[in-house]
């Protein structure tokens, strides 16, 4: 996926490396971006075992994108998908503030986040 100028977003999926995927998100969830995250798991290939959602290019992150994150966390849990997050501020402080934050693992970093993702403690090499 790339930005789309109606909402201010941008989704694109790297990997899937080792069976692991990553979804990288920036710019604004709200309202209009918010589909885009809802639906970030339609694009993720067949077979892949874990997601890691990197948030840290999210410059906003309003009530709609709450809503879509919990989808997506959802979703991959009943697909049996791991996943993990990495957020700012930004996205962790509504998280926490609701509770979205429980059950969801939520690193410092992507190295950090892929390390949780392969249960191992080996670490998968995905470009930056």
């Amino acid at each position: 996926m790339d930005r789309d100028a109606r909402t201010g977003a941008d989704i694109r999926i790297e990997g899937p490396v080792g069976g692991t995927a990553v979804v990288r998100v920036s710019g604004e969830v709200d309202l209009a971006g918010a589909p885009l995250l809802r639906r970030c798991l339609d694009d993720v290939p067949d077979g892949v075992r874990g997601v890691v959602l990197d948030l840290s290019g999210v410059v906003f992150f309003g009530a709609a994108g709450l809503s879509a994150l919990g989808h997506v966390s959802t979703t991959a849990a009943r697909r049996g998908v791991r996943r993990a997050l990495v957020c700012p501020s930004v996205v962790l402080r509504p998280m926490r503030m609701t509770g979205l934050d429980v059950g969801m693992p939520v690193c410092a970093d992507l190295a950090e986040a892929l390390t949780v993702i392969t249960g191992s403690g080996r670490r998968l090499a995905l470009s930056s």
